[in-house]
């Protein structure tokens, strides 16, 4: 077996000769932002926790809506990305739109377009989320072309 820096698999044996090509997935440097561009703010009414794979590697847990600037991750094509916001006291909240940029190239990804707002309604609240309860909870796979 022969494995080459180039993904490129060779085999020989037995006068046969196979070759497989395959795409090595490389981590590269990406920012979370919260519109088309990079340096877009993202808006969480009231805290936001971003997870890679399974594994916290943001949050903002400050119990205010805010704007957050964007977050630089490394990822790679496949990764799986999990965003919840959460309200801390039940009353007005709100994620704003979320895109991947890729800072080696501009390359983006848009995980979604709109976002989510419930506004500040008054009691009775909606069903959706009472205080401390997540009211957005999405995995993403990373597919940034």
């Amino acid at each position: 077996f022969l494995l080459q820096s180039m993904g490129v698999l060779s085999w020989t044996g037995l006068g046969t000769w196979w070759e497989i090509t395959c795409t090595v997935a490389t981590a590269s440097a990406v920012v979370l932002s919260g519109g088309p561009s990079s340096t877009d703010v993202l808006t969480v009414d009231d805290d936001l926790w971003v997870y890679v794979n399974g594994t916290e590697v943001f949050k903002n847990n400050d119990f205010f809506a805010s704007p957050l600037p964007p977050v630089s991750l490394t990822l790679k094509n496949g990764d799986k990305l999990r965003i919840v916001a959460s309200d801390t006291i039940g009353v007005c909240r709100s994620i704003g739109p979320l895109h991947l940029h890729r800072v080696s190239d501009g390359s983006s990804q848009t995980l979604d377009a709109v976002g989510i707002s419930f506004g500040c309604p008054t009691p009775p609240f909606p069903a959706q989320a009472g205080p401390g309860e997540n009211f957005y909870d999405k995995t993403f796979t990373v597919d940034i072309p």
